[in-house]
């Protein structure tokens, strides 16, 4: 499992991006409340999964698909 450091959420606060607890709340892909604003590994949680750590294939499985949203989101946008 990761390490068992507190993520800092401080520099949210004053944000509209959405929390919960210690964790920025994500969709299924990786995406915040705030359009073009993700997250990924322990600092997130979905809205299905309780805050807390992650292993770190769980981390990376979450890192690949955030890397997919962002590739086809780019590719979406060469093409218009």
């Amino acid at each position: 499992f990761s390490s068992q450091t507190k993520a800092n959420m401080d520099f949210l606060k004053d944000s509209d991006i959405e929390t919960s607890g210690d964790c920025i709340v994500v969709d299924q892909q990786q995406r915040t409340n705030l359009p073009g604003i993700f997250a990924s590994g322990s600092v997130c949680r979905r809205v299905d999964q309780p805050c807390g750590q992650k292993s770190w294939e769980e981390a990376l499985n979450e890192s690949r698909v955030l890397a997919g949203v962002i590739i086809a989101a780019a590719a979406a946008k060469v093409e218009a």
